[in-house]
């Protein structure tokens, strides 16, 4: 939903440049977008024969956090066609953020763009033990999204619809078994292609009108 990719990566080098560690953009959109901020400084520090006891890799998350909302003061990046399709997809749909980014960042984002109201849950950094490609973010993304829910009105995994812009995340929405449609935001969308149900070049290519219907063409669910 944001188009904060390359902003992150410079923020990430930044503060890893601090600890003395070089973090080449190959390497990281090769083994770490997508990942979780805690789980990328972790990966980082390791691979750099550094130790990653929870305390630092905390602090560094709290201070890349703190650099990002500086950096995205004067507005929410989102992607185009991102505030509209959010909108438009919540008057029918239950949806849910799951993300590897710390909540402060989620929260200021979503609120700033006006669009909080419109997820019932939001899953942050802090909230899953492991992050993307694992499913757990997903899955509790689901038990947010069905928390009050009588048992018939409750969502399979089966029936959620996933759009991720990373390979980890496609993974980790495919194992938990749900479908997804990759946004090339980040990766090139014939990579996406290769591993989501279904891919677009960019969010604004999405109308939210023909999301039921796309689904229930893929899955056989009622559209």
């Amino acid at each position: 939903m944001c188009l904060d990719e390359p902003l992150l990566l410079r923020l990430y080098q930044r503060v890893l440049a601090e600890e003395g560690v070089v973090l080449p953009a190959a390497m990281y959109e090769a083994g770490y977008l997508g990942s979780s901020d805690a789980a990328i400084f972790a990966k980082a520090l390791t691979a750099a024969g550094r130790r990653a006891d929870a305390a630092k890799v905390a602090a560094m998350v709290a201070l890349k956090s703190r650099h990002y909302l500086e950096a995205v003061a004067a507005g929410p990046p989102l992607a185009p066609g991102a505030a509209d399709l959010v909108r438009v997809a919540s008057r029918q749909y239950r949806l849910a953020v799951a993300s590897g980014a710390p909540r402060r960042e989620i929260e200021w984002v979503l609120r700033h763009a006006g669009l909080r109201d419109c997820f019932a849950a939001l899953v942050a950094m802090e909230d899953a033990e492991r992050g993307k490609p694992h499913p757990t973010p997903f899955l509790k993304a689901l038990v947010g999204l069905n928390g009050g829910a009588r048992r018939v009105d409750q969502i399979l995994t089966a029936e959620c619809l996933v759009l991720e812009d990373s390979l980890e995340g496609i993974r980790g929405a495919k194992a938990a078994g749900m479908r997804v449609i990759g946004v090339a935001s980040t990766y090139p969308v014939e990579r996406l292609a290769a591993e989501a149900d279904r891919a677009v070049p960019a969010l604004a290519d999405l109308v939210p009108e023909d999301l039921g219907r796309w689904f229930s063409s893929l899955s056989g669910t009622p559209g």
